[in-house]
């Protein structure tokens, strides 16, 4: 979990031992293992984790609880209006209380070029100088190798609110009346238009807060999302 930016030379000196940090450093172009940058995260210390040489560092000890991969609330709703021939019908769908781990913008942000991932808008958004108010880091091109890895762990960073509301269903149907039909030898005819999956309300960024559902882990990759559609029915009855 990312406490704060380091915004200046003395707080990477003093920055704790970063285990997943390989230390690459521009001014120098080496590696030296835990340390750290300017613009990169200070993550948090879980009290009660191990310690090297009497001083607290980061490591895989340091994690803490993000969120509930399952929603503790489901349900929907379906509303059904009739005026004259015309038949309007919608249906809405919810989740409650659980997280999505975005993992496909992770890897927008970790590693843009090493796997030819097209750079999204956020990049603009991240640490560039001291005193920049941002959620994201310093960016790099290969941040796993030099960038400290901070994105290339599972953080708060990338975890969303799952909770939605979805319009998961609109259909408008029209009854022909009857007197218009009888030339063209029918009973009944009725005309439908529909739309599936049609929008979301949620906090969720960058993908359906559907995708990656998992009672283990959560995460926005690999995964399709319910896919939007539209139809037209016509029922016939001679």
């Amino acid at each position: 979990m990312v406490d704060y930016i380091i915004e200046t030379e003395e707080q990477a000196k003093t920055a704790m031992y970063d285990n997943s940090a390989k230390g690459y450093l521009p001014s120098d172009g080496k590696k030296i293992a835990g340390r750290k940058h300017i613009g990169d995260y200070e993550w948090k210390n879980r009290p009660g984790s191990q310690t090297r040489n009497d001083k607290d560092y980061i490591d895989s000890q340091d994690q803490f609880f993000l969120g509930y991969t399952v929603p503790h609330s489901t349900g929907g709703l379906n509303n059904n209006l009739t005026f004259r021939n015309i038949s309007l019908n919608v249906f809405v769908d919810w989740a409650l209380g659980h997280s999505i781990n975005n993992n496909s913008e992770m890897r927008y942000f970790m590693n843009t070029f090493a796997n030819n991932y097209t750079l999204i808008d956020k990049v603009k958004q991240t640490w560039k100088a001291p005193g920049d108010k941002t959620k994201y880091a310093r960016f790099t091109a290969n941040d796993p190798d030099d960038g400290n890895a901070n994105f290339s762990r599972t953080s708060n960073i990338f975890n969303y609110k799952g909770d939605y509301l979805c319009i998961r269903e609109i259909s408008l149907q029209y009854n022909v009346p009857s007197s218009k039909l009888g030339k063209l030898g029918m009973q009944n005819l009725a005309i439908t238009l529909a739309g599936n999956n049609l929008h979301y309300f949620t906090a969720v960024e960058g993908v359906s807060p559907e995708v990656g559902a998992s009672t283990t882990y959560n995460a926005g990759y690999y995964n399709y999302p319910p896919i939007r559609k539209y139809s037209i029915g016509v029922k016939v009855t001679f």
